[in-house]
């Protein structure tokens, strides 16, 4: 097991290695674990790795460093964690779980409510956004509903002809949609 995943099962231990490692690998295992290994994910690589890799880079006639390397190790790993956190929160914030949490079904009910008013009162402009069937409302993604409902009711309330319902002062509801906060 290496040094970051034994760190990520045991954050307070110290890696150690296995005894057919090379003594150079041995000292820099033990000098990460005096900086830390979450220090490495951090970007604090031990001079002991730089100095392995600058020996590697020189004995195959290389013209990278050591440095170079432990640059671009850092940057890979910065890379990783930056993926691993992008899908932590598209899975956290993009599910159906939070939709229905953040109110897709007022949101879709109101919405089917505008389309079935249709552009009454409202000025030409808007005529286009009730050109589309009830299928193809409630098929819309959530961003899209979000979108096309916060359109039409920040239009009614600007033309006065807007029909209170829970989007028209629930702050919550106002912010998830991009509607702004009504006094």
């Amino acid at each position: 097991m290496g040094g970051l995943h034994a760190w990520h099962r045991a954050p307070n231990l110290n890696f150690t290695g296995t005894p057919d490692l090379p003594l150079p690998i041995t000292r820099a295992i033990h000098s990460q674990n005096t900086i830390g290994w979450f220090s490495l994910l951090n970007g604090f690589v031990s001079m002991e790795w730089i100095a392995i890799q600058d020996r590697h880079c020189k004995s195959i006639t290389s013209r990278r460093t050591g440095r170079r390397w432990a640059i671009d190790f850092i940057q890979e790993l910065w890379s990783i964690s930056f993926a691993l956190w992008m899908h932590r929160n598209d899975r956290l914030h993009n599910s159906p779980k939070i939709d229905e949490l953040l109110g897709l079904e007022p949101l879709r009910t109101a919405a089917v409510r505008e389309l079935r008013r249709g552009p009454e009162n409202l000025p030409d402009i808007y005529h286009i956004y009730f050109q589309l069937t009830m299928l193809e409302l409630l098929i819309k993604t959530t961003l899209d509903l979000r979108g096309w409902f916060a359109l039409i009711k920040l239009a009614r309330e600007t033309s006065g002809t807007d029909l209170h319902d829970q989007f028209s002062m629930n702050g919550p509801l106002r912010k998830w949609i991009g509607l702004p906060h009504k006094a």
